[in-house]
């Protein structure tokens, strides 16, 4: 520390002298009243004197005897008072350990080489070049820019939401911490939204929608929520086509289902009833549906039982045959048509005359096959006589017996079926060439009793 004199007087003092510079201010007394004294100025650079009861305390910094310290790196020394505050002459650390820790009140903190920047919104950011940098709140330096995998920014403010590039996981350690929800946002839940369980329980129930399959015999599910459905199976006895007892329709109508033809799923209405909710097995081109003998339908494959040629035989037992014309009976009276097959009813029987059969096309011949005449009523001792051709004669009883000579029937009965045989000479066969030629069944010999009959006519034109 700094040298110190003290001066005590005692009695009379007259003279003082000064003896030039040295180590002590004061020196010493020397013979009576003279006093002998150092150059205080040749001390030290800075000399404090003050006076404590009765003595004259002079205190010198620098002076050539005593301790002298130095303070640096960050500290400055003014007379007797040791101040923060200075240049840094090498790297510092303040360290509170674990208790303490350094604050600043409201004085300002500055930073020697920062750009200078002084109103109250200024920001302290890390520049390009990872040092520290100063600049109005919001310049940050040019912003926060690459924001990636979940995260995005607008230049400064980095926000939860974003494309993951990553494979992402959230660990909750120890504390088994996870991420959920403040609160109920399931009425903002969009197509893409994730649920939370809250909102999956209270739709669907614990453990899901789906309760399970179910048959004919099983009993509805108890505590059921809206939105659960059921998937129905064969019974155990592999019966595909039931009714159910116990599930019932918004009609209380027990749903029937044919698991063989449809995929059948029963969705619960919280009204009470369920839905059936099911699509069309497609069947596959060229096959058709057939019971196995668990009553299971399966698709078969159709073979065409007659093909067109010789060469589209692929099956044993498939046959083919030669074209063949069909012709149909479509304005003559009232009359029925198949193919190859004219079918003509209520004939009168008790009138002489002619009701036309078809006409031939033209260029065509027609051949008879068969003619069956069927009766409608009871005429046991009656007697008519009929034919069938498309000759014409001046006379009557000529005309139209060329493919069907004159047939006598008597005696006849309802429902009775009689079989008009063709002509055996050769004008059974009859040429059509001519336009217009019309096959008429000719009443020759009328009934004397009210009778008529239905004609089932079969032939051939080539």
């Amino acid at each position: 520390m700094e040298n110190r004199s003290n001066i005590k007087l005692v009695g009379n003092t007259t003279q003082g002298e000064n003896v030039g510079g040295g180590a002590d201010v004061f020196k010493c007394k020397s013979g009576g009243n003279l006093l002998l004294f150092r150059s205080i100025a040749a001390t030290g650079s800075s000399v404090q004197i003050f006076q404590t009861d009765d003595e004259i305390l002079i205190y010198a910094e620098g002076s050539a005897s005593g301790t002298t310290y130095t303070f640096e790196n960050g500290l400055t020394k003014t007379l007797t008072n040791v101040t923060l505050g200075g240049n840094l002459t090498e790297n510092t650390r303040i360290s509170g350990g674990t208790t303490y820790s350094m604050t600043f009140d409201t004085c300002l903190m500055y930073m020697c080489g920062l750009p200078s920047k002084t109103t109250e919104t200024c920001a302290i950011y890390i520049d390009e070049n990872g040092k520290l940098s100063t600049g109005v709140a919001g310049e940050g330096g040019g912003g926060i820019t690459g924001s990636t995998n979940g995260l995005s920014d607008d230049g400064n403010v980095v926000c939860l939401g974003g494309t993951l590039s990553q494979n992402t996981i959230f660990t909750g350690g120890t504390s088994n911490y996870h991420l959920q929800y403040a609160d109920d946002y399931s009425g903002g839940f969009t197509i893409r939204s994730l649920p939370d369980i809250a909102w999956i329980t209270g739709n669907t129930g614990a453990g899901g929608g789906f309760l399970g399959a179910v048959t004919q015999s099983t009993a509805e599910p108890s505590n059921l929520k809206d939105k659960q459905w059921v998937k129905p199976a064969p019974t155990t006895s592999g019966v595909f086509n039931y009714t159910f007892t116990n599930f019932c329709d918004s009609g209380s109508t027990a749903i029937s289902v044919n698991l063989s033809l449809e995929d059948v799923y029963l969705r619960y209405c919280d009204s009470g009833y369920w839905i059936k909710e099911y699509y069309d097995r497609p069947i596959t081109s060229g096959y058709t549906w057939m019971g196995d003998s668990t009553n299971k339908v399966c698709e078969v494959r159709v073979i065409n039982e007659w093909v067109s040629c010789e060469s589209e035989i692929d099956y044993t037992g498939q046959k083919y045959s030669f074209p063949t014309q069909t012709i149909f009976q479509v304005d003559v009276g009232s009359c029925v048509t198949t193919p190859n097959k004219i079918f003509i009813q209520n004939i009168d029987l008790h009138t002489t005359g002619n009701t036309c059969i078809f006409t031939i096309p033209s260029g065509k011949c027609a051949l008879v096959s068969s003619a069956k005449l069927i009766m409608k009523q009871n005429a046991s001792t009656d007697t008519f006589t009929v034919s069938i051709g498309n000759n014409y004669n001046a006379t009557p009883s000529l005309s139209y017996r060329n493919m069907i000579t004159n047939c006598q029937i008597s005696n006849v009965n309802i429902g009775e079926v009689y079989e008009l045989l063709p002509a055996t000479d050769l004008q059974s066969c009859i040429s059509g060439y001519s336009v217009g030629s019309d096959i008429y069944l000719r009443v020759q010999g009328a009934s004397t009793s009210t009778l008529c009959a239905d004609l089932l006519f079969e032939g051939f034109v080539y």
